[in-house]
């Protein structure tokens, strides 16, 4: 009964090993590729920020994601010259611009503000010299105190005739001046 045992052993063992080798040529199945792995991939997306739309997500292309296809919608503004309110970002487009003309500075209040140590204002004229000014500067004439000075006969003399200078375009201030008449007669004249 040994006998046939190891009989039965060597003849198992060499039939198993008579036949084709496992994962050889024609002998093959779905045990015998490597394992094809990657890591979890997540679709990419549009920023996720103002301005931005997706018009179309990514998609899955057998092996990766394809990259989505983005708009940037830059934020409105107004024109220059207007003060600017919003807008705000809805998620789909940009809403509530507001637009509103800019105010000219005030050139009263603009002489007023920078008017020089010393000097008071006690009322507005006109320009009665008649005076002309620079390409782009307009003036306000003031009475009241000024500088002193004196003249070639040692008499002094309070400028009262003010002149604020201001930009044409905008009424910004620019500075003041003073209208002085100097005594061009002889002393006691």
């Amino acid at each position: 009964m040994w006998i046939a045992v190891v009989m039965g052993m060597v003849t198992a063992s060499s039939t198993a090993n008579a036949g084709p080798v496992r994962c050889s040529v024609n002998n093959q199945d779905s045990t015998c590729v490597g394992h094809l792995t990657t890591a979890w991939q997540t679709a990419p997306t549009c920023p996720n920020q103002p301005g931005w739309t997706t018009i179309a997500s990514a998609q899955w292309i057998g092996s990766q994601y394809s990259a989505p296809q983005c708009n940037y919608q830059a934020a409105p503004t107004c024109p220059s010259g207007y003060d600017q309110v919003g807008p705000s970002w809805n998620g789909n487009s940009w809403v509530g611009l507001s637009c509103t003309p800019r105010s000219p500075p005030d050139p009263t209040a603009g002489c007023m503000a920078n008017l020089p140590a010393g000097w008071t204002i006690t009322g507005q004229t006109s320009n009665t010299r008649n005076m002309t000014f620079p390409a782009g500067i307009s003036g306000l004439f003031f009475t009241g105190t000024g500088d002193t000075w004196v003249d070639k006969c040692g008499t002094t003399h309070v400028n009262t005739v003010l002149i604020c200078e201001v930009r044409t375009a905008d009424s910004g201030f620019v500075t003041w001046a003073q209208d002085v008449n100097y005594n061009v007669g002889s002393c006691g004249h």
